[in-house]
């Protein structure tokens, strides 16, 4: 999905009344527009070539695969009751938070208060190519790695002004927009480089390591092994079922599609490093190519080799 494609959805929830299942009315919006809300969140692309910028006010309300992007994400989190998994690791997420993630690497909101609060947040969309002209002005950074910020309380909570001002300017599109979405964004990493550096800033410390946080390093070293039930649980000196009940608990999914998600995320990465998608398939534990192709086209809408075709392009 596009993120004018986004807006598109956006500006049609403003035409529905408040008392229908906006759920389901945006999904008959979406496949009427030819819009496959299943991988929306999966395969996001971008429709300018060095910044885009939106609010999403939490049209899927089911909650979002574990997924990756070939760009750069930053998020402020406007509101909901959430933990956020970056890898292996998760955290608590509060309003104010700020989570910068690169290219590459798995990520995951585990939404537990849909009902009641919306997850809402302002998004950042980088492109390698907007980056590759910044990254030099901050030689000292480590653009690679992720980074989670409490803005709240602190000086830095004016960072969501700079967040707000470059959406208003994207909606508005008043001349010379781009150009001021382009310095905007510019400004805002240097302020995000700024509160990363600076000592007094409160950079969120994942949670205590606990039997799924364990697991989940054991997947992620193991993408290619056979990663079934009772392997694991023999792993870990628990039964199957109390891996099974820990995943649908926490992650709100099954272990074997969680298992499914890291190995597809694993994928995408070897495809952009022009690995063979034969190999790849092996590489990340599927059984064969056609078992590999099916769970691809499944969760992101297209094949290996249209991903792989889609990238060349850009």
């Amino acid at each position: 999905m596009k993120l004018s494609q986004i807006n598109y959805l956006k500006e049609q929830m403003k035409t529905l009344p408040p008392d229908i299942d906006m759920v389901e009315q945006i999904r008959i919006i979406a496949q009427n527009a030819g819009i496959d809300m299943e991988s929306a969140y999966q395969e996001m692309e971008m429709d300018d070539a060095y910044v885009d910028t939106h609010e999403d006010p939490g049209i899927s309300l089911e909650g979002i695969n574990l997924h990756s992007h070939v760009f750069y994400e930053i998020l402020y989190i406007c509101s909901g009751n959430i933990q956020y998994l970056i890898k292996t690791e998760r955290y608590q997420i509060q309003p104010g938070d700020i989570i910068i993630v690169p290219p590459g690497v798995g990520h995951q909101p585990i939404l537990t208060d849909l009902q009641n609060t919306p997850y809402r947040r302002y998004i950042l969309w980088l492109s390698p190519l907007f980056m590759k002209a910044v990254m030099p002005l901050f030689p000292d950074y480590d653009f690679s790695k992720p980074r989670l910020l409490r803005t709240l309380g602190t000086k830095w909570a004016i960072l969501k002004d700079k967040f707000h001002a470059g959406i208003l300017e994207a909606e508005q599109k008043r001349p010379g927009w781009n150009a001021y979405v382009y310095g905007n964004t510019l400004e805002l990493v240097t302020m995000l480089y700024r509160a990363t550096v600076d000592k007094k800033s409160m950079q969120l410390k994942s949670e205590k390591p606990e039997l799924l946080e364990n697991i989940l390093i054991f997947i992620e070293s193991n993408l290619s092994e056979n990663l079934s039930l009772d392997n694991t649980g023999k792993r870990f000196f628990v039964s199957r079922s109390t891996i099974s009940n820990t995943f649908r608990k926490e992650m709100g999914i099954s272990f074997y599609q969680y298992v499914t998600q890291r190995r597809l995320v694993g994928a995408k990465n070897k495809i952009l490093e022009n690995i063979p998608l034969e190999t790849i398939a092996g590489e990340v534990g599927f059984s064969d190519y056609s078992s590999f192709y099916r769970a691809f086209k499944s969760e992101y809408g297209i094949s290996p080799r249209q991903f792989k075709e889609q990238q060349r392009e850009i």
